[in-house]
């Protein structure tokens, strides 16, 4: 609601609001080292799993694994596309709940009247 009258307010003042959306990742639900920590915990990896899955609408299997640290080297070889930013931004994978969830978001935010995507 509160977007759709920023949007209104907006087109009154001749401006336009832009979404600016993020298609590979999600929430921090844990910091980089408590990831690394869960590589060799199992039961810290199950806990960091549950809270994914706890506070989004996706499933354990909608994000990457194995966990991939994005940092270093891997921002510019051949896993810059497959790991977690910063260690810590939950990765998400293509398949096709993420891509229909995805396909809602944009269409929220095209209701509430946003001049654009980006």
């Amino acid at each position: 609601e509160e977007l759709k009258q920023l949007c209104t307010k907006a087109r009154e003042l001749k401006l336009r609001v832009i979404g600016d959306v993020v298609f590979n990742h999600m929430l921090v639900v844990g910091s980089c080292h408590e990831w690394r920590h869960a590589q060799k915990d199992p039961g810290k990896l199950k806990e960091l799993q549950q809270r994914l899955v706890q506070q989004t609408p996706m499933q354990l299997e909608d994000f990457q694994w194995p966990w991939l640290e994005m940092s270093g080297d891997n921002w510019d070889n051949e896993n810059r596309y497959e790991g977690w930013g910063s260690g810590e931004w939950s990765e998400l994978r293509y398949c096709p709940r993420v891509v229909q969830l995805q396909q809602q978001h944009l269409q929220l935010l095209l209701d509430a009247g946003v001049s654009g995507i980006r």
